[in-house]
C-alpha cells in the first residue's frame, strides 16, 4: 500500500511540475478537512487497539476484518 501511494504521489507531483502548477494550491484544505482526516486515522487506530485489549484478540480482529465483507454482502 505504501509503495502504491508513493508511486501515485510521485506521478502526481511530476504532473504538477511538468504543467508548472502551484503545488501549494492543491494541498490547501480547510482546517475541518485536516482535522477530520487526521483525527479519523488516529481515532480509528486508538479505538482498534483499545478493542484488542478488552476481548480476546481473535474475536476483535475477526470483527475488524468482517465488516468490509458485510458491506459487500448487504
Amino acid at each position: 500500500m505504501a509503495i502504491s501511494f508513493a508511486f501515485a504521489s510521485l506521478l502526481t507531483l511530476g504532473k504538477w511540475l511538468v504543467r508548472r502548477e502551484d503545488i501549494g494550491r492543491h494541498l490547501r484544505q480547510p482546517a475541518a478537512v485536516w482535522l477530520t482526516g487526521v483525527g479519523g486515522l488516529f481515532g480509528y487506530h486508538f479505538l482498534y487497539f483499545l478493542a484488542l485489549k478488552t476481548p480476546p484478540p481473535v474475536e476483535a480482529n475477526l470483527i475488524n476484518y468482517l465488516w468490509p465483507l458485510l458491506i459487500v454482502l448487504f
